[in-house]
């Protein structure tokens, strides 16, 4: 796989603001480990999530890849607007609000502009860099060719190495 497109993903996800990458972070992990107990408040998602990242191979990093930008797919396809719109019986319940957007953007604005700044940054991102067509094409392709010493039987390197 191509080290920019590992590295343009974790660029993106180091750069996006606190409180987007907690929100994914614990989306990601919980997806991913669904037989793990409910942790509490002070669980480190982050750690967690970089965990998950921790493939040997090509394939394996490629496939913590799929996985990671399909879960910030459907993180980011979200409406904004709905995301804490309250709805159900106990709409009108919520303090401070009505069951409206407007209610909503008035509790939770800070927080759906770092989401709604993050996903700006997403999709042009997943146009390019990091497209199905570029991940496939990392997928499909062939590993890089190992260095000549590499390929050597290992008494032949250390031999060639005096």
């Amino acid at each position: 796989m191509s080290g920019s497109m590992f590295d343009a993903f974790t660029d993106f996800f180091d750069d996006i603001p606190d409180v987007v990458r907690h929100e994914l972070c614990v989306l990601l992990v919980t997806l991913s480990d669904e037989e793990s107990p409910e942790r509490g408040p002070d669980a480190d998602y982050e750690r967690e999530t970089r965990a998950l990242f921790g493939a040997r191979t090509r394939i394996g990093r490629i496939g913590d890849l799929i996985n990671a930008v399909a879960v910030f797919d459907v993180y980011f396809a979200a409406d904004t607007g709905k995301r804490f719109e309250p709805s159900g019986p106990r709409r009108n319940v919520v303090a401070g609000g009505n069951g409206s957007r407007g209610a909503a953007h008035n509790r939770y604005g800070n927080r759906l502009a770092a989401i709604e700044t993050a996903r700006r940054r997403w999709l042009p991102l997943r146009g390019t860099t990091l497209s199905s067509a570029a991940i496939a094409t990392a997928l499909m392709s062939p590993p890089p060719a190992r260095s000549s010493h590499l390929n050597r039987h290992p008494e032949q390197a250390l031999r060639d190495a005096r």
